[in-house]
């Protein structure tokens, strides 16, 4: 199924005049076939009719080429996907750009204009963010029944950062009426102890198992009923039948959690320990991952190609060994100089905030990078800011795709002959495993960390080789023990 421009009810425009005026885009059409299926032709055909409505001929034109890519990656990603809310924006992004970064083409175009270096967006992702923004209602109130929340609607206060998008929560494809109930009651339960985003993986999580029992199981209409059985049946589904592919650990882990809340607030005595520890496989602990200091200094090289503030990002992150999250919302008035310079760090995984004593150089690069913004957004409240909105703090999807480009056109490879990945929290593994080297009891590396505990420090003293080595000595004596006295008579 095919929608010509020409049929098409644009914008100030009749047909003789579009023919005249954009006659190479007259005959251009949507191609609604490359969809994954009826439900969402069915959706973009009417997004596309109304926004014909407000836009040119040359509009529809470009955006024409955003919806064939957009369609492409939901066919890839999402082939049981019935309407385009069913996924969270962030992630459906994440796929894109993944997925247009494999067909070779750029997240952002650079040009100049007016002696000014801009940046112009993939039409994929423009037209993703329009076509979300459609189909998500506009509710300016919070109603329990709804079955699409927006989280700036919700009746108190949330644990979102300044780089979360507006998550919205869609409870509409939970066939079951009572189970849809209970589900909005978890989450809002969860939502004042949880990250909206979370709360919207569990939902996506009950989705999967609401179509299942919708099919095999329709006299399941409460999660009252739901036994043992009727959940070893859903996984012997999971594992052997369904299409997914590495997310089915994460969903399931999210199901758990989800139904362990549900059995709380209701008394469903039947949800009580109904996962079992042999329903996930056990994990490998893996040894934490670090840079050498010859992959530093290829990283240090390909920074040098970045663009000042993204370069200034990197080192101040690789400095002072935080989370991305907490580099990116450094605000302007956390650092404080003086005779103690020092910066208020915000924790945004904990709530918390600590105080980090800093040198001169890393005073100089936070300075360097607030009076860069000022001078081209007037006064920001963040250090490292937006392109696209001052007022907001860098977005790391747009920090990871400037990394990945530097790593693609400069085929930066680490000491195992790999490609990078875009590892800013191996940067803080890196900072932790130097802080063991260095000799550093385990509350000092904590705090420095911003950590409330010294739990999580035996894993970057596992990465040290001074610590390995030490803890390595005993058993290597005693083996030196055993072989000098078997050598002792025939070997001296």
């Amino acid at each position: 199924m095919k929608i010509y421009i020409r049929d098409l009810p644009y914008k100030n425009k009749s047909a003789s005049e579009a023919k005249k005026e954009g006659s190479h885009l007259y005959n251009h059409a949507f191609n609604l076939d490359r969809l994954p299926n009826e439900s969402l032709r069915r959706d973009f055909a009417s997004f596309i009719f109304d926004r014909a409505a407000d836009v040119c001929i040359h509009v529809l034109g470009g955006e024409q080429t955003g919806f064939h890519k957009l369609a492409d990656c939901l066919t890839k990603y999402y082939p049981d996907m019935e309407h385009l809310t069913d996924v969270p924006l962030d992630d459906i992004t994440k796929k894109l750009k993944k997925h247009l970064i494999k067909r070779g083409e750029a997240i952002y175009v650079t040009y100049r204009k007016l002696n000014k270096e801009c940046n112009k967006i993939n039409p994929a992702m423009g037209y993703l963010k329009r076509a979300y923004e459609y189909f998500t209602p506009d509710n300016d109130k919070f109603n329990m029944e709804n079955d699409k929340w927006k989280i700036s609607t919700i009746p108190f206060k949330l644990n979102i950062t300044p780089m979360q998008s507006d998550t919205l929560l869609n409870f509409e494809h939970i066939k079951q009426y009572e189970i849809k109930r209970q589900v909005k009651e978890a989450a809002l339960f969860r939502l004042k102890r949880l990250r909206p985003k979370t709360v919207a993986e569990d939902i996506y999580a009950m989705n999967t198992l609401s179509a299942f029992l919708f099919k095999n199981s329709p006299e399941i209409i409460t999660l009252a009923d739901f036994t043992r059985k009727d959940l070893e049946e859903y996984l012997a589904y999971i594992y052997l039948e369904s299409n997914k592919e590495k997310e089915w650990l994460h969903d399931l882990r999210s199901l758990k959690s989800l139904l362990s809340t549900i059995g709380k607030l209701f008394g469903f005595e039947n949800l009580r320990g109904i996962f079992l520890k042999s329903d996930f496989p056990r994990l490998r602990k893996t040894l934490f991952k670090s840079y050498s200091d010859a992959e530093l200094a290829r990283l240090h090289e390909g920074y040098k190609t970045l663009d000042k503030q993204t370069a200034r990002l990197m080192l101040v992150h690789e400095l002072l060994g935080l989370r991305i999250s907490d580099t990116l919302t450094m605000k302007q008035t956390d650092l404080i100089l003086g005779d103690d310079p020092h910066i208020r760090i915000h924790q945004s995984k904990t709530n918390k905030t600590y105080v980090k004593k800093i040198n001169n150089e890393i005073a100089d690069l936070l300075l360097a990078s607030i009076e860069y913004d000022n001078e081209h957004y007037g006064k920001c409240e963040f250090i490292f800011v937006s392109e696209k909105d001052p007022t907001k703090p860098m977005n790391y999807g747009t920090l990871d795709h400037r990394i990945k480009t530097m790593i693609y056109r400069l085929d930066l490879r680490d000491d195992n002959g790999d490609l990078f990945t875009v590892g800013t929290h191996i940067m803080r593994h890196t900072y932790g495993k130097r802080l063991c080297d260095l000799l550093n009891d385990d509350a000092t590396i904590a705090a420095l960390l911003g950590h409330s505990s010294i739990q999580t420090v035996a894993h970057y003293r596992k990465m040290s080789p001074n610590v390995l080595a030490e803890t390595a000595k005993p058993v290597i004596d005693k083996r030196n023990e055993k072989i000098k006295q078997f050598k002792k008579g025939w070997m001296e």
